[in-house]
């Protein structure tokens, strides 16, 4: 484990090493905030101190970070998908995620974090345990200043972060130690800034200032044997990370500069001198004004002759600026006529998608180990704490119990997922999950998860097994209404099926449940003591469909009809409709009747 000293020397060594890339993060914030005369103070003058054209940069990141900030869709997976408990335990799993996410507000900070990660190629996330609401809380953090540390297979060994507080907030954050933060020279309410160390990796997290001998401020071992921190890093060919608008900024230089100089020949040609005749001793300037020569087809204002080469140079630049920052002209509604398909739109931002693409799959990693952290974390410090949680899960309220040695078990892991089709619209992705799922290729289960838009799966299955099976409930009892003639036709009395239907409907204008209704209308009668044995049942329904005292027949056909003929007339004799279905050309039923018996599949 590493001493305070040795941190401070490593900070050191790090700041140096990444000296330029901390410049271009510098100059990417000047830029965004638009001080462009910051950058370049020699391309500005009195006159016109800052940029004159649209900040490029910063509408292609803001625009290209709302892209990239909905949240992907959290699931935890079963590891056995037919068994009912397993179900439920990643059901309540995916619930406990999802309160990670909304108590730490991770959907508004993805605004924030996903412009870090376009902006300057890095987007760090912490880990901090809240011990007065016994949560896991997750945060994004700026880039600028921090330092992490990869080994060879890419997992993060360190961070290191660089902030800078005033001494007065120092001195009130830690009381105990302000005459070692303020020294020899400083005030306790001074505001001069010092720079303040935080290093996390899998043994501590410290706080200490290297100007003060490495004064320490806070130390706090580690207890996961991991760092508390993931950092998404914008995929390169080098080890520094670099944002997507480092190689534009000249260029955007370059146009603020071709602009100026055309408002400059403008002002020239505005105030361009007069040329008259010699015979001209004295005229008058401004609208309307009179000059009296001899020959006033020699009054003329001096032309000024500008080069085309000026204007084309500017629309390279602005092409280039579109190129480098891999931004298409169609994402800010300009688009040319000819271009009228969606097929063109989408060739116009082939490389737009592409950047998307590959940052969500940078995204999905990155959350992936945020929440197997999390649940880590949960476990460790509040395992045997149990505590009510509520919220919404893709849109869907919940209320759970929640303890983490019972609902987390050492199960760490979490499917996120951007969809089954990353870079493609909704539409496509849809009809490309229905089609294999139609195919039989996929299941329901995969398909719910693959959705361009976050559902609860296992909520959602049940919602339709539900309202399948309400479906096939009111149908049978559309299927007893229809059995009524029949009732009639065998002289059986149909009165106590139409008080059950008559209860049903009452009891649903109550707004009773559908299912309630049913089984309430549809109950038992409690059997008087005495009473004949079950086999005996009067009911005539009974009798109809079972074979009862009444004469119904068996098997649950009405009397005199055979097993397949159900829905025929008696005897098997075919309807009215089926005896006229044959026309012949003048309109007329051709009276040839077919009798055909079936069995059923």
């Amino acid at each position: 484990m590493l001493t305070a000293a040795e941190i401070g020397y490593r900070w050191r060594e790090i700041r140096q090493r990444y000296a330029e890339r901390d410049q271009n993060m510098a100059d990417i914030k000047a830029i965004r905030a638009g001080n462009l005369h910051e950058v370049a103070p020699d391309m500005f003058s009195d006159d016109v101190p800052k940029a004159i054209i649209a900040n490029h940069i910063d509408i292609a990141a803001r625009d290209t970070a709302e892209m990239l900030a909905p949240l992907p869709a959290f699931n935890c997976s079963a590891a056995t998908a037919t068994s009912d408990a397993a179900r439920k335990f990643a059901d309540k799993k995916t619930k406990g995620v999802a309160h990670y996410l909304e108590v730490s507000s991770v959907q508004a900070q993805m605004y924030t974090a996903a412009d870090y990660y376009v902006s300057f190629g890095l987007m760090p996330a912490i880990l901090e345990p809240d011990f007065e609401a016994k949560v896991p809380r997750i945060s994004f953090i700026s880039p600028e200043g921090c330092y992490p540390e990869f080994d060879r297979w890419g997992r993060l060994v360190s961070l290191t972060r660089c902030i800078r507080k005033t001494c007065m907030e120092l001195c009130s954050l830690y009381p105990d130690l302000t005459y070692q933060i303020c020294g020899e020279y400083l005030n306790p309410n001074s505001n001069a800034l010092l720079e303040v160390i935080m290093y996390h990796d899998k043994d501590q997290w410290r706080v200490l200032i290297p100007e003060r001998e490495n004064l320490q401020l806070n130390y706090m071992p580690n207890f996961l044997d991991e760092p508390c921190v993931v950092v998404a890093q914008r995929p390169g060919v080098t080890d520094v990370a670099r944002g997507q608008y480092d190689d534009v900024i000249w260029i955007q230089l370059a146009k603020n500069r071709f602009s100026m100089m055309g408002m400059e020949a403008a002002e020239r040609s505005v105030e361009a001198p007069i040329a008259v005749p010699m015979d001209v001793q004295e005229f008058s300037v401004g609208p309307g004004a009179t000059i009296r020569t001899n020959s006033p087809e020699k009054v003329r204002v001096v032309g000024q002759e500008f080069s085309p080469a000026a204007f084309q140079e500017s629309q390279l630049l602005s092409m280039e600026l579109r190129t480098g920052a891999r931004y298409p002209e169609t994402r800010t509604g300009n688009m040319d006529a000819s271009i009228v398909t969606g097929q063109g739109v989408r060739a116009l931002e082939g490389g737009f998608n592409a950047s998307i693409q590959a940052a969500q799959e940078i995204f999905r990693k990155t959350f992936k180990d945020i929440v197997r952290i999390a649940l880590k974390m949960d476990e460790k410090l509040w395992g045997d704490h149990e505590r009510d949680i509520r919220g919404q899960a893709d849109g869907v309220p919940y209320s759970i119990r929640w303890k983490p040695s019972r609902d987390v078990n050492g199960d760490y892991t979490c499917d996120v997922t951007y969809g089954f089709a990353m870079g493609l619209d909704p539409n496509r992705a849809l009809v490309a999950l229905l089609q294999m799922r139609g195919d039989r290729l996929i299941s329901r289960d995969f398909t719910r998860r693959q959705f361009p838009f976050g559902i609860n799966v296992s909520e959602e299955e049940t919602r339709i097994e539900v309202e399948e099976l309400r479906s096939a409930l009111l149908q049978s009892i559309a299927a007893l209404a229809q059995t009524i003639p029949m009732l009639a036709q065998s002289g059986m009395d149909p009165s106590q099926v139409l008080g059950q239907l008559g209860e049903v409907i009452k009891r649903r204008q109550k707004g009773t449940a559908l299912e309630d209704a049913v089984t309430a209308a549809f109950a038992p009668p409690e059997a008087p003591e005495g009473t004949a044995p079950q086999g005996s049942s009067s009911d005539p329904l009974a009798a109809l469909l079972g074979g009862g005292p009444a004469g119904g027949g068996g098997g649950g056909l009405p009397p005199g009809v055979a097993e397949g003929q159900a829905t025929m007339g008696p005897g098997g004799r075919p309807d009215i409709m089926a005896m006229l279905a044959g026309l012949n050309s003048g309109g007329a039923p051709t009276n040839t009747v077919n009798v055909k018996r079936s069995l059923p599949a």
